[in-house]
């Protein structure tokens, strides 16, 4: 009997010893780190969270940044210019605007002016005022502009139109004693450029301009001592008025202040 007995503890005693190597084998190895799985019940990401990024893509979004031009939002705008000028009031067509064909209708000249408006985003509104000093007569055009502009960094082309009053400061007749002829109209036309931004504050540019004018002279009186110098026929044409379509050309630099 005892040695039934011995023989069967062995036998449960390596029973036990084989059951528990086995479940050794199919426990998986540890990694030493401890990843719980995730809980069902914990609250998500508010929406519009970005997952965070790498060390190595923060660093590329500061570098981004630092290439940008910093200029930010831009309210208000003021430039001054200064340039060359072509102007020919009559190059469409001329019905009796300078009766007398003593005084050239066309010139070359200096061309200033000043301008300032609002921007919003890509679109800017404003008002501009040009004066043409050409060598036979002086052209002035205040005149409201519309432009559009497409920012690529420090650098920014643009386009536009404007239209407005334009009139002549001084176009004399060549008749001594005659006053100059009042010459007024409007004009219309587009421009494209192209600025450059120092900061957000300063930029300079380069603009080239086209422009039509439609002009109108009043009748003017001639004074005695210049009526005896014409004939009968010319000086009624001075007593009636005219009209004409012209074009004109402008390039220019300018430098602009931004708010």
């Amino acid at each position: 009997m005892r040695g039934r007995l011995a023989a069967a503890g062995a036998a449960a005693l390596l029973l036990v010893i084989s059951g528990t190597a086995f479940a050794q084998d199919l426990t998986p190895p540890s990694t030493g780190t401890a990843n719980p799985p995730p809980d069902p019940n914990a609250p998500l990401p508010p929406p519009g969270t970005a997952a965070p990024t790498s060390s190595g893509e923060g660093e590329k979004l500061g570098k981004d940044e630092k290439k940008d031009s910093g200029r930010g939002l831009e309210w208000l705008y003021l430039n001054a210019d200064a340039g060359f000028s072509y102007i020919n009031m009559s190059s469409l067509s001329d019905s009796n605007l300078s009766p007398g064909s003593l005084q050239s209708t066309s010139s070359v000249g200096p061309k200033f002016g000043v301008g300032a408006g609002i921007r919003l985003f890509i679109l800017t509104l404003g008002v501009h005022a040009n004066l043409n000093e050409l060598s036979a007569f002086d052209l002035w055009q205040l005149d409201g502009e519309l432009g559009f502009h497409i920012p690529i960094g420090h650098w920014e082309p643009y386009f536009g139109l404007h239209g407005g009053y334009c009139f002549v400061g001084s176009l004399g007749d060549g008749l001594s004693g005659s006053p100059s002829l009042s010459v007024t109209g409007g004009d219309a036309g587009l421009q494209l450029g192209l600025d450059y931004y120092f900061n957000h504050f300063v930029s300079v540019g380069i603009e080239a301009d086209g422009s039509a004018f439609f002009l109108h002279r009043a009748p003017t009186a001639i004074p005695a001592a210049a009526a005896a110098e014409l004939p009968p026929q010319a000086a009624m044409l001075y007593q009636q008025s005219g009209d004409s379509v012209g074009l004109g050309v402008v390039g220019s630099v300018h430098l602009g202040f931004h708010l």
